[in-house]
């Protein structure tokens, strides 16, 4: 039977000692031993006498060993990311996403990303996949057949996580279209995970993000403390809805007041229907400089069709109210649903026009895996069960247009947008009214972006 046998624990306690010791011990009883190091120090060649080497080697019969570079695995995992989001994030072509690669080096979590797959690989030496298969959330895949398929572990109480190791950022978050957004030092906050409501569109399901769960007020406070005292005045905070949950976010942002906390805050998630005037100016008084809104359309049936919940009049209604409490807006929009039509994007265009958005982004309708859209188009033999995400496109009957005429849409919607004079005039008056001037700056940057 094959046993897989860790030795953990801080410099200098006698991991290296101890394995190879064992290690020996196994081989003398003619059992076959692999010795695999992944301490960044490595050391079991100069404790044998050994001439470093690459690879494993067998320095002894039934005794193999092999000092793994870390860092390599850290920089295919980074490759394959960085291909993997430039694939999927091909169709956003004003954002140049190039820029952004350097920040996922940096988070948190990556080294030890990279050890797993690390480990992976000596266990795949092994031939022995039956560790991987006990781990919550893996799935081996051996050729065409899978296996080990556990769903991962819904943590439903989010207190009980360690605070993130913010200290160990070392680049400077907070920049859009290489500019600087906030006027200090940045980071991201999660205050909640998931999200309850059932837009058609949404893929939360596959990740168990369909689950709302939500650190308390005291947790989040404690956390910006720590964050504040690294430092970091602006706060992007991460929530698919920081809304949610009211009485919590008011005692959040009340707290953030009562403590004179001085942050500056980007919601990256508020849905439409949960800001109302006093919210509204609660938010301004704790520091929320911008929030982002998913609007999706300027047609009320495809609002419908997608089950948002909202209406027109809620939309103009709140971002008017945001842009009176001197909050940036950012409109998010999706084009190419079923029922959608061309009025209807040409209706979305103009609406997204009248609104007093300071940026706005237009995406083209995905159909990613797990939502109720992907689930009905594979029922119908329109995907197949392995197309994670699929763009709407008339030749597979997922929409009435073509990709390429979604693509031109989504081209044209930014240019009316960006290069509306009115628009430029009023976000140069309030970017001088906010005392922001270089934000100004986004409007040219935005513009060339799109014209490539």
């Amino acid at each position: 039977m094959k046993k897989i046998i860790f030795f953990l624990g801080k410099g200098g306690v006698g991991k290296s000692t101890l394995s190879i010791s064992l290690a020996h011990f196994f081989s003398q009883r003619k059992d076959k031993v692999y010795l695999a190091s992944i301490d960044p120090a490595h050391n079991l060649c100069d404790i044998l006498n050994l001439s470093p080497f690459v690879g494993e080697k067998e320095i002894k019969p039934n005794f193999w060993i092999e000092e793994i570079r870390i860092e390599d695995f850290l920089k295919k995992t980074l490759f394959d990311i960085e291909k993997k989001m430039q694939h999927l994030y091909a169709y956003l072509t004003v954002i140049n996403l190039e820029n952004m690669f350097d920040i996922i080096k940096y988070t948190p979590g990556m080294e030890e990303l990279a050890s797993l797959f690390a480990l992976k690989d000596i266990v795949k030496k092994l031939d022995d996949k039956d560790f991987l298969k006990k781990l919550q959330g893996v799935i081996i895949k051996d050729g065409e057949k899978l296996s080990g398929i556990n769903k991962p572990i819904i943590i439903k109480n989010l207190d009980k996580l360690p605070v993130p190791a913010y200290h160990l950022l070392r680049s400077r978050y907070g920049k859009f279209f290489d500019l600087e957004f906030f006027s200090s030092k940045c980071t991201g906050v999660e205050t909640s995970r998931g999200c309850p409501f059932r837009c058609r569109f949404c893929s939360r399901e596959i990740a168990g993000m369909n689950v709302y769960r939500a650190k308390s007020a005291e947790r989040v406070i404690r956390e910006l403390d720590y964050v504040t005292d690294l430092g970091y005045r602006s706060i992007v905070i991460i929530d698919d809805n920081f809304l949610i949950g009211k009485t919590r976010a008011e005692k959040i942002l009340r707290s953030i007041i009562d403590r004179k906390m001085g942050l500056e805050i980007f919601l990256q998630g508020v849905r439409i229907d949960s800001v109302d005037d006093s919210i509204c100016k609660l938010m301004k008084k704790a520091g929320v400089v911008a929030i982002a809104f998913g609007i999706e359309s300027g047609s009320q049936k495809v609002l419908d069709f997608y089950r948002k919940g909202i209406d027109l009049e809620q939309i103009r209604r709140v971002v008017k109210l945001c842009a009176e409490n001197d909050i940036y807006t950012i409109g998010n929009f999706i084009m190419g649903a079923p029922v959608e039509t061309r009025k209807d994007i040409e209706n979305t265009i103009r609406f997204a026009k009248s609104l007093p958005l300071d940026f706005s982004l237009f995406f083209i309708l995905e159909y990613t895996a797990g939502s109720d859209l992907w689930k009905a188009a594979v029922s119908e033999g329109k995907i197949d069960e392995d197309e994670y995400r699929v763009y709407a496109d008339s030749s597979r009957g997922l929409t009435k247009f073509s990709l390429e005429e979604l693509k031109h849409y989504q081209k044209k919607a930014y240019i009316s947008f960006y290069a509306d004079p009115r628009y430029m005039l009023r976000e140069l008056r309030s970017a001088i009214k906010r005392n922001r001037t270089h934000l100004a700056k986004y409007v040219y940057v935005l513009f060339k972006h799109i014209l490539r």
